[in-house]
């Protein structure tokens, strides 16, 4: 959670016709108002955690066991 209330949560695309399901992550403000979301592949491993520098890190693997690690800034921008 951001100093602000901001929640961060992460989720997938449900259907996905036999295409790879694609990740997101979100941002909500604490009246639950959706703020943005970003794009991500892979399947989410870790939570979402704020840094001391305000960006939002996220872990994912893709189905080779690939890992990526994820920069967001507050504003959904992915570095």
């Amino acid at each position: 959670m951001g100093n602000d209330g901001t929640i961060y949560a992460t989720g997938i695309e449900n259907i996905n016709y036999g295409l790879p399901k694609k990740g997101y992550v979100y941002a909500v403000s604490a009246s639950g108002v959706l703020l943005w979301e970003s794009e991500i592949k892979g399947k989410t491993v870790s939570s979402p955690t704020l840094g001391n520098n305000g960006l939002i890190y996220v872990g994912t693997a893709d189905t080779y066991g690939n890992g990526h690690l994820y920069a967001i800034e507050p504003n959904g921008g992915i570095r």
